[in-house]
């Protein structure tokens, strides 16, 4: 006997690619506030996912190189996502054809990680970079916010305090996490693993 198998519409989403991993290396799968959405990377595309229906994605596929991490502002309106040569993406989530926002060169190399302060107006991001490995800069302008040094090594993770007065903490290859107190993020203490 034959069978014969009829699609609907409703039946034919795009299928989205599963995240893709590296032995050895972080991953990031991150949220959005309002908890509806899930997002990561995956080859040249932000993918972002529905937590309720996993079939229901949507992919951002603007970056010239394969983007390392995306997390979403803590307002819910912008996601910025970074790539291997150490560009960023902030753009737009309410609209479907997500418009950019702004594209700056932040670092020398791959971003590992970034974190958006709770007024969604500034940004910090670490990674693997010629000069320097981290990075803080307001989300309109570029402008430096202060400066992040310390570290020898790439720099894995980076996280910011969500409220005033700022404080980030980052976390290294050459086994140190540096807590920095400072209002321009500026003063720093190791402390050695």
């Amino acid at each position: 006997t034959t069978e014969i198998y009829t699609l609907s519409l409703h039946d034919a989403l795009p299928i989205s690619s599963i995240p893709a991993t590296t032995r050895g290396k972080s991953f990031f799968l991150g949220g959005d506030p309002k908890g509806e959405n899930f997002l990561y990377t995956c080859g040249n595309s932000v993918v972002i996912r529905n937590i309720a229906n996993p079939k229901i994605a949507e992919t951002y596929d603007e970056h010239q190189y394969a983007p390392t991490v995306a997390k979403y502002s803590p307002s819910g309106y912008y996601i910025c996502s970074a790539d291997a040569v150490g560009g960023v993406r902030i753009w737009d989530t309410t609209q479907n054809e997500h418009p950019l926002k702004a594209e700056y060169r932040v670092l020398g190399a791959a971003i590992y990680d970034l974190d958006w302060s709770e007024d969604s107006k500034r940004i910090v991001v670490c990674g693997d970079g010629r000069e320097k490995y981290s990075h803080a800069f307001f989300m309109d302008s570029g402008a430096s916010v202060g400066e992040l040094s310390g570290h020898i090594k790439p720099v894995n993770s980076i996280a910011m305090k969500p409220n005033r007065p700022y404080r980030v903490a980052s976390g290294s290859e050459d086994f140190q996490v540096r807590d920095r107190k400072s209002t321009r993020l500026n003063s720093s203490h190791a402390v050695h693993l």
